[in-house]
């Protein structure tokens, strides 16, 4: 999780801490996007997905697509606080 369970890093950049239970959501998160963007390709010349979905918290993951094993491998993930405080009540 590199740094980002760290709570005073993450909340020096205005994001929340990322914790185990966290990936839990992960199902959901890709079951009920907001907004689904493609970034570009990674180093290693996989489509690179960014998902953003609004439940206790914003989550925004990056994914990798990778088409040989036609499955997709997060990257990373971040959370916010969710502003409106209900799950789904607005669109990112």
């Amino acid at each position: 999780m590199a740094s980002h369970g760290d709570p005073q890093f993450e909340r020096s950049r205005g994001l929340e801490p990322i914790e185990l239970e966290n990936f839990e959501q992960l199902p959901r998160i890709l079951h009920q996007p907001q907004l689904i963007s493609i970034l570009g390709v990674s180093k290693q010349n996989l489509q690179l997905v960014m998902v953003q979905a609004l439940l206790s918290f914003r989550y925004i993951s990056v994914w990798e697509v990778r088409t040989g094993k036609k499955v997709l491998a997060l990257k990373t993930t971040y959370k916010t606080q969710n502003r409106s405080g209900a799950p789904n009540a607005e669109p990112l």
